[in-house]
C-alpha cells in the first residue's frame, strides 16, 4: 500500500497526521482488545463506555449520548436495547421531556460495570510498564486537545 502523499509543509501538520493515524489504528487494536475482555459488543459497540458514562454521568437520553459520543442516535439506541436486553440498563420517566426516556443502571448494571471495569484495569496493569507516566500525560493532555479541535469543526459544521 503507498503511502499518503505529504507536501512540504508544517512539521507540526506532519506529526498531527501521524498522530491521527495512529489513534486511528489504536482504536481497532482497542476495540479488538476490548472485545476479548468483554467491555465491548461483537458488533463494535462500547457497553462498558455506556454502563462508564450513565455511572459517572447519571441518566442520559439517547440522543445527549449520541451527540456526547458524535455518533447517530440509532447506534445508541441499539447498544442502549442490548443492554437493556442484558437486564443493565432500564428507561425511565424523563421529567424534562415526554418521549425522551432516561437510560439508567440497573442494579444489575452496577454489579456488571464493576466487573467490567476491573477486567479493564485488569487490561492496562498488563501494558503499563511499556510506559513513561510524563509521556502518557503528555499523550492524554494531545489526545484531549485534539477531541477538543475536533469537537469544535463538528460542532461548527452542524451550526
Amino acid at each position: 500500500m503507498s503511502k499518503l502523499v505529504r507536501s512540504e509543509g508544517d512539521e507540526t501538520v506532519r506529526l498531527l497526521e501521524d498522530l491521527i493515524l495512529e489513534v486511528l489504528a489504536a482504536f481497532f487494536d482497542l476495540r479488538a482488545v476490548g472485545q476479548r475482555y468483554g467491555l465491548v459488543t461483537e458488533q463494535g459497540a462500547g457497553s462498558w463506555g455506556l454502563l462508564r458514562m450513565l455511572k459517572t454521568e447519571g441518566p442520559q437520553t439517547v440522543p445527549d449520548v449520541a451527540r456526547a459520543r458524535s455518533v447517530s442516535r440509532q447506534y445508541i439506541q441499539k447498544l442502549a436495547n442490548e443492554l437493556i436486553a442484558e437486564g443493565w440498563v432500564a428507561m425511565d420517566d424523563n421529567p424534562l421531556h415526554k418521549k425522551s426516556r432516561l437510560m439508567v443502571l440497573t442494579d444489575q448494571g452496577e454489579a456488571k460495570f464493576k466487573e467490567m471495569t476491573q477486567r479493564f484495569r485488569e487490561l492496562t496493569a498488563k501494558i503499563a510498564s511499556a510506559f513513561a507516566s510524563c509521556d502518557l500525560e503528555v499523550s492524554t493532555r494531545t489526545v484531549g486537545e485534539l477531541r477538543k479541535q475536533l469537537g469544535r469543526l463538528v460542532s461548527t459544521e452542524n451550526a
